[in-house]
């Protein structure tokens, strides 16, 4: 008698216990690197719930030399999300070489869905014939440091 109470009462503690977790289905992790010629490196993480900007490679602003984590929005998600299908990212087979002539370009590697993709877009906005722009301007806008005006 006392071994069916036991079970019981353990099958009634698990599901007690049990978090409801989410999970995201897609699972997106993206690394950007931004290649800066003479300037170094500026790296970028980016998954559902957090982001990490990490300027320790950057050699032009010795002002920002840190890594750092921030939540990472969720319509900012979204909007990358958009862009990875609207643009077709995952296929992408694009290796500019722009950091030959003007030493910057954003090196990307994408996991999503279970898939894994790795491309080069300069970020002049000529030679991703426009059709990449949004992209560009979306990772620019968190790795490419704007001079502050006083």
């Amino acid at each position: 008698m006392i071994r069916p109470i036991y079970f019981l009462f353990i099958a009634l503690i698990s599901l007690v216990s049990c978090t409801d977790e989410k999970v995201d289905p897609i699972e997106l992790h993206m690394d950007v690197d931004l290649l800066q010629g003479k300037c170094g490196l500026i790296k970028l993480q980016i998954e559902k719930d957090h982001m990490i900007q990490d300027f320790r490679g950057n050699k032009c602003e010795p002002n920002i030399t840190s890594e750092y984590s921030t939540l990472f929005p969720e319509e900012r998600y979204e909007e990358l999300i958009g862009l990875i299908e609207e643009l077709d990212l995952m296929s992408l087979r694009r290796r500019d070489c722009n950091s030959c002539s003007d030493g910057k370009d954003i090196a990307v590697k994408i996991n999503y869905k279970g898939k894994t993709n790795q491309f080069t877009i300069g970020i002049d906005p000529e030679a991703n014939d426009g059709k990449y722009k949004k992209f560009v301007e979306f990772v620019s806008s968190y790795t490419i440091i704007k001079p502050v005006l006083f």
